[in-house]
């Protein structure tokens, strides 16, 4: 009797420190499975913007006007007069860019960096909307 106890006791040690992981390899590719099916899913919002080509020189810029946008704080201002938003679609619609050449679509566009990141948004996405090219001015230091 002493002696199938001890036996029993070695079989355990023996045996005893395994842990089953065939179920890790299923949970593995049920992961995978779910990451791919996941990111599938998930669309990125947007508008597609036009960006000018970097052939254009600067003097054939400064020959015409082109609109600017400031936008400063909760301020939209286009051409140094203050309009809203709903303004500022009405007079880049005006602006028939649509169906200008491409070196006329420059639409320039300067923002603070106290500006909310949706007003920002909104203004390229009407430049965007009515066919412009938008010109993102940056100030050099």
């Amino acid at each position: 009797m002493a002696r199938n106890m001890g036996d029993r006791r070695r079989q355990r040690k023996a045996g005893g420190g395994r842990v089953s992981v065939d179920s890790f390899s299923d949970l593995a590719f049920l992961l995978i499975i779910f990451f791919i099916v996941a990111t599938t899913l998930m669309q990125s919002e947007g508008f597609e913007a036009q960006l000018p080509s970097a052939t254009e020189s600067a003097a054939e810029n400064t020959q015409r006007n082109v609109p600017t946008i400031i936008l400063e704080s909760n301020r939209i201002l286009y051409d140094t007069e203050e309009v809203d938003l709903n303004e500022l679609r009405r007079r880049l619609s005006e602006l028939n860019l649509a169906d200008q050449e491409e070196r006329l679509l420059i639409v320039r566009l300067q923002a603070m960096p106290s500006v909310p990141m949706s007003l920002y948004y909104s203004a390229w996405a009407a430049i965007a909307n009515t066919g412009g090219i938008v010109v993102i001015v940056k100030e050099s230091k």
